[in-house]
């Protein structure tokens, strides 16, 4: 039987952000480079400059104390240095300095994001405090604090917490539980939900990947039908996959022989899903979902290949 509350394996990590590496400063030079290694499937890595609690962004940056130079993203690596403008520091225009007399702090916060396409998938925050000393007309720093967020799987939010993606398998867009013969499709659908378990508004699934597996080490099989496309999915020659007029995405796909002929009971299934506002606000958010199907007849082939392979030994 189908479960569509089953959890799904994170499968963020191709677009996760590792925790920034400072360059060491012994002799410190008014500018900090920072750098983050990010998952191989990232296509661009882009970086926002914000007040301390990387909450808001500086308004005004044309007295500021600091500035983000970044660097080309290349060979799964981004970086920038900040640069510290120590001529601003008494009249910053952008909110981050703090100070009393010649003696005062710089705090400020990085959020780095990656992108697949044009889709922002995960970002990481990085929060930085230094504290200076310009007494006797010399600058100096006193102490530098580094606090990046764990951002847990790093997701970028910005449609918020109101929506899940709910998965079943389903005939015409209905959800109905089945087990799957051999040489049938396998059909499964997926909607954007609410938390109160309503099907969501004005929101697509404009993205979207699907992994079934089964079995562990080297017995495990894998098969993707629907992969990441650059704008849109990208289903194999096998797969279908059509939109019902409430944007609820239905996916038929023809299992590989191998998940029969191996005696698998159950495939499991999960996947990414980008979701996008209808309409042009551009907001974003990224899900994932997982279910679990049954399989007809799996056990009776696994053990006919089992006995077959017995006996074929004897010779």
């Amino acid at each position: 039987m189908s479960d569509p509350t089953s959890a799904p394996t994170k499968q963020i990590t191709p677009w996760a952000i590792d925790e920034g590496i400072v360059e060491p400063i012994t002799t410190f030079t008014e500018r900090l480079g920072v750098s983050y290694a990010v998952g191989t499937e990232a296509d661009d890595v882009v970086f926002t400059l914000f007040n301390e609690g990387c909450e808001i962004e500086p308004s005004d940056l044309s007295n500021s104390a600091l500035d983000l130079i970044p660097s080309e993203f290349a060979d799964g690596v981004a970086s920038y240095d900040i640069e510290f403008i120590t001529s601003n520091f008494a009249n910053d225009s952008a909110g981050f300095v703090t100070s009393e007399g010649s003696i005062g702090s710089v705090k400020f916060c990085v959020r780095a994001t990656s992108y697949e396409d044009v889709i922002s998938v995960a970002f990481r925050d990085t929060e930085f405090v230094l504290t200076y000393d310009l007494r006797d007309l010399t600058y100096e720093v006193i102490d530098i604090e580094i606090d990046a967020e764990d951002p847990d799987v790093g997701l970028d939010t910005q449609l918020g917490d109101l929506f899940v993606i709910a998965a079943c398998q389903c005939e015409e867009y209905a959800c109905e539980d089945y087990a799957v013969e051999q040489n049938s499709p396998l059909v499964f659908c997926l909607w954007a939900e609410t938390l109160d378990e309503e099907k969501a508004e004005n929101v697509v699934v404009s993205n979207f990947n699907t992994r079934i597996f089964a079995g562990e080490g080297g017995d495990a099989i894998e098969y993707m039908p629907v992969e990441i496309g650059t704008n849109t999915y990208n289903p194999n020659d096998l797969t279908v996959v059509t939109v019902d007029i409430d944007e609820t995405v239905m996916i038929s796909t023809i299992l590989i022989a191998a998940f029969y002929s191996s005696g698998f009971p159950t495939v499991n299934i999960d996947g990414f899903v980008f979701l996008e506002f209808a309409s042009a606000s551009g907001a974003r958010a990224f899900e994932e979902y997982g279910l679990e199907i049954d399989l007809v007849g799996a056990s009776q082939l696994g053990c006919i290949a089992a006995l077959i392979e017995r006996i074929t030994g004897l010779f």
